[in-house]
Parts: structure tokens; sequence; C-alpha cells
């Protein structure tokens, strides 16, 4: 059985919202990390998706950067459990993801 749960994610560097950015939702696995959803930002940042996990996991978001923008890990997530949810059990996550500039900043006027 498995348990979809929505998650919404911001994406912000240096302060500023980004859009146009692809954070990833991942699982832990062996020794590492698989991406089970991607979230596209747009205005102000925000992203969303939905997630279907079959055993109890940690979720975390990861965003990889980009030419201008530095990778990016939010912190875990608590354990989502992989239970069915009643009329009266809701799951849903939320993600901050903080990236840096890299580079010399332009600034045009």
């Amino acid at each position: 059985m498995s348990v979809s749960a929505p998650v919404s994610v911001r994406l912000l560097a240096d302060g500023q919202y980004v859009h146009n950015g692809v954070v990833e939702l991942q699982i832990p696995e062996g020794s590492g990390w698989r991406t089970i959803a991607k979230a596209a930002t747009g205005a102000y940042g925000m992203g969303r998706a939905t997630i279907s996990v079959t055993r109890d996991t940690r979720i975390r978001a990861y965003y990889r950067g980009s030419t201008t923008r530095t990778t990016a890990t939010s912190s875990t997530s608590p354990p989502v459990p992989a239970i069915a949810p009643t009329s009266r059990t809701y799951i849903s996550l939320s993600f901050f993801v903080v990236a840096m500039k890299t580079g010399p900043v332009v600034r045009r006027r």
C-alpha cells in the first residue's frame, strides 16, 4: 500500500525568491538519497508536488544548483508514516531550500 502526500517547497538564494528552479524530493536509499518527485518553482519561489511512500520514511528537498547558484539541501523531515489516511488524518510537508549565488553579482540598472 502507498500513501500520497502533498509537498510544498520554497527556493531562496541570497534572500531572493528563485523562480524556474527545480527542487527534488528525496528519500534515503542505501547510503544515499533517491529522487521520488520534482517540484518546479514559480512565483515567490514556491513549488508543489505529490509524493507516494510505501514505507515509513524521511523526506528531504534538494536543489542541484545552477551556473549562478549553489546546491542546497533542506533539513530532513520526521518519518512520514505509510498508513492509509482517514478523514481525520492529513499528511502535508513543507520545505525551505536556501541556496547561495556563485561568482560575481552583476547588478543591472
